[in-house]
């Protein structure tokens, strides 16, 4: 995905609260000195501050390149179901609602990869059988962007998220989602409902 734009206070005390909830369960479970916990925190408070560093930097460069050579670009979005719930995400950045895991893709990297990668990266959820969904296409930093949509079904229950590209995860009830959704969702939902489609060709 992207990244963690402008953070606002709740998300700070958030990553913070959190932090310290590990470093009580460590201490508390783990022979660990307090020395090298301490360097684990400031290894994390590290990480953290050198990825909004970078995307300072790197997110006018990309937005400028796109502008320039208007290259296609491609993401897929992952709709993971447990029994009843479905699985969102609620990003750090751009529109900051609830959505369906997903981002672009990398170098030589194909669609289903992408999908089981990026369920990994922002919910720790293991993703296997993909069932290709739909694809539709956005307008993104001026570029095309082509989008395929994959379900898939999990026995996996606890989620975890890094902080700082995503801000929360949670498995919803079909019928009690989340009001501060992407208009999106519902679409793709819908799209479930019909018959399954044949993989595009690429």
């Amino acid at each position: 995905m992207g990244r963690p734009d402008e953070l606002d206070l709740p998300f700070r005390f958030r990553s913070w609260f959190h932090f310290y909830s590990i470093v009580l369960n460590t201490i508390a479970y783990t022979n660990l000195s307090t020395t090298k916990i301490a360097i684990v925190g400031w290894m994390f408070w590290l990480k953290f501050q050198a990825n909004r560093i970078y995307w300072s930097f790197a997110r006018p460069i990309r937005k400028s390149y796109r502008f320039l050579f208007r290259p296609k670009l491609r993401g897929v979005k992952a709709v993971v179901f447990n029994t009843h719930r479905v699985l969102l995400v609620r990003p750090t950045y751009a529109h900051r609602l609830w959505t369906f895991p997903g981002g672009g893709l990398r170098n030589h990297e194909s669609f289903e990869d992408a999908a089981r990668r990026e369920a990994k990266e922002e919910t720790g959820v293991d993703l296997e059988a993909l069932t290709f969904v739909r694809e539709y296409e956005t307008m993104h930093d001026g570029c095309t962007n082509t989008v395929r949509v994959y379900s898939s079904h999990t026995d996996m229950e606890d989620i975890e998220v890094d902080g700082i590209e995503i801000k929360e995860a949670g498995w919803f009830p079909l019928d009690a989602l989340p009001h501060d959704r992407v208009p999106r969702v519902d679409g793709t939902l819908a799209a479930l409902s019909l018959a399954e489609k044949p993989e595009p060709e690429v």
